[in-house]
């Protein structure tokens, strides 16, 4: 009796270890099949795009690094590693100074020039996609060149109907007096937005940001402005 259930005993274990065996690393292992796999990373945009702008000319730039401008032959740099600011930053060039947008814009820069081939500047990584619907309220900064001579900051604030197709907004509460604020009706296509006085794009994933260039005249002044916000 006890040879009979020693023999039982010992068929069961093997019946158990075998099963274990198949089962990659036995009842109590793991299952490599069963681990859910990582999810890959999203590919980072490598395609910069935006506008320059020097009064009533408007242009638009491409190229691949968000911290220079290609122009006219010329690679212009915006801004610089080891430079950097919440708000806006500063570096000097054979013409002057550029003044850019800092780091709480991830995905887009924008800011002016003393002189050279243009005034103001926006670029950044285009958004793929943008909502087909509802509206977004976006807030943000600007910065211009007020009659040629007097370099002003200032805040944007838009509303967008991504239904409507249309961006609604102003640049305004500039730090000087005076200066002229800018309204902005602009209709959207694609990624990008325009009117009479304004170009601009919508950059980052999910429309997450928007950035432009504008100019602006109203009682014989002159406002070149560049201009990003972020949605709420």
């Amino acid at each position: 009796m006890i040879k009979q259930k020693t023999a039982l005993f010992t068929f069961v274990l093997s019946f158990l270890v075998a099963c274990g065996s198949s089962d990659s690393q036995g009842i109590y292992g793991t299952n490599d099949d069963a681990k859910p796999k990582p999810k890959p990373e999203p590919s980072k945009p490598t395609r910069v795009s935006g506008y320059i702008s020097k009064d009533k000319g408007m242009d638009s730039v491409s190229g691949s690094d968000i911290n220079s401008i290609h122009v006219a032959g010329q690679t212009i740099v915006i801004a610089q590693p080891g430079i950097t600011s919440g708000g806006f930053t500063s570096i000097r060039d054979n013409n002057g100074v550029i003044i850019t947008s800092g780091t709480k814009y991830q995905s887009s820069k924008f800011g002016m020039r003393t002189k050279g081939l243009f005034n103001v500047f926006s670029q950044g990584y285009a958004s793929n996609g943008i909502p087909d619907k509802g509206t977004a309220t976006y807030q943000g900064d600007a910065i211009g060149l007020f009659d040629d001579k007097l370099t002003v900051k200032g805040k944007s604030q838009f509303v967008v109907d991504f239904r409507g197709k249309i961006v609604k907004g102003k640049l305004f509460d500039w730090d000087k007096k005076g200066v002229i604020n800018v309204p902005v009706l602009a209709k959207i296509k694609g990624s990008s937005f325009s009117s009479f006085n304004t170009l601009g794009r919508f950059y980052g994933e999910n429309a997450k940001e928007m950035s432009g260039v504008s100019y602006y005249t109203e009682n014989g002044h002159k406002l070149n402005s560049a201009f990003g916000a972020i949605k709420k």
